[in-house]
């Protein structure tokens, strides 16, 4: 059930029962100081652009800023730019700390 919700928030598209989002909502209060916590990370998630989705499936690959930019064919400046704007949105101060916190909480089949 958790699954269905994170993959509908992921899609910009949250729906829970009411007594869910209560729920939800009670944890998400008990825990919002503690920014590793799941219901934080998918809270995060739904903030994502989807070009900023895709480029965190591109940084699960490996790839770096150069790399990205020559996939997508965008100026390097660009993909700094938005991977920046997706650093801000985590609240991390690396790149790497995105993806580690990903694949802790066994979310990275979210951006296949």
């Amino acid at each position: 059930m958790a699954v269905r919700h994170i993959r509908m928030a992921y899609a910009g598209n949250p729906t829970m029962s009411e007594r869910t989002q209560r729920v939800m909502l009670q944890e998400y209060s008990r825990l919002r100081h503690n920014e590793t916590s799941l219901l934080y990370f998918v809270n995060t998630l739904s903030l994502l652009t989807p070009t900023e989705r895709e480029l965190v499936r591109y940084l699960l690959q490996g790839l770096n800023a150069r790399q990205i930019s020559e996939v997508r064919v965008v100026a390097q400046d660009t993909v700094k730019t938005q991977i920046h704007s997706i650093r801000e949105k985590f609240g991390c101060a690396r790149t790497k700390e995105i993806v580690l916190r990903i694949r802790e909480l066994g979310l990275e089949y979210l951006f296949r």
